[in-house]
This record gives C-alpha cells, sequence and structure tokens, in this order.
C-alpha cells in the first residue's frame, strides 16, 4: 500500500485501552509500531483518539516514547457506539493480519 492516507484509532488499537490518569502506562499492542512505522514510509499515517484535545501534550508524549511515526494526530474523535466504514480494517485483527492486509496490498476488510 503506498500513497494512501491511513487513519489509525489509539487506545484498543495501538496500545491498551487505560483509564484517564493511567493513560501514559499503556503498552503498545503487539506489532503494531512496527506495521505503523513501515506503514509510515509510503503512506500519510493519522493517530486518532476519543482523548479530549486537553489530552494532547501526554498523547503527543507517549507516542514520541514509543517511537511511533506518524503526521497528525487528531483529539476528539466523535463518540459511537458502531462505526459504519466501507474502507475498516478492524482492530479485532490481530496486528500480524492488518500488516498483511496493509503491506501486501490485500484489500478485503
Amino acid at each position: 500500500m503506498k500513497n494512501k492516507k491511513i487513519a489509525i484509532d489509539l487506545d484498543g488499537t495501538i496500545c491498551e485501552e487505560k483509564q484517564t490518569f493511567e493513560k501514559f502506562l499503556a503498552k503498545p499492542i503487539k506489532n503494531a509500531i512496527e506495521t505503523i512505522n513501515k506503514l509510515y514510509e509510503d503512506n500519510f499515517i493519522i493517530i486518532f483518539t476519543a482523548r479530549g484535545w486537553q489530552e494532547y501534550n501526554i498523547t503527543k508524549a507517549w507516542l514520541e516514547q514509543h517511537k511511533v511515526n506518524h503526521h497528525l494526530l487528531i483529539c476528539g474523535k466523535p463518540i459511537y457506539d458502531v462505526i459504519v466504514d466501507d474502507r475498516a480494517i478492524t482492530a479485532k485483527n490481530n496486528w500480524d493480519e492488518i500488516s498483511k492486509k496493509l503491506l501486501n496490498g490485500e484489500q478485503s476488510g
């Protein structure tokens, strides 16, 4: 996959889901950062999160600490119970599967 804008959720996708006061302690999910950093080489990476803008600095620091390459960080995604999207690859796929789909060009969700 090349020259794409790829938006990736943070909590529960790149790192563990944690309570507000523990977010800086969240551990990366296996293979997430490696895959994102490979995708960064040829794509525009957007990290998005439901965290509010008041948590921007702590979120940016977490990304820097864990060396997650990205072009843009967006805080405050919409809160929803279900998202419907024709371009989704779900976080229920493990990062080995996500890596195959995105780095090897498989198109199915």
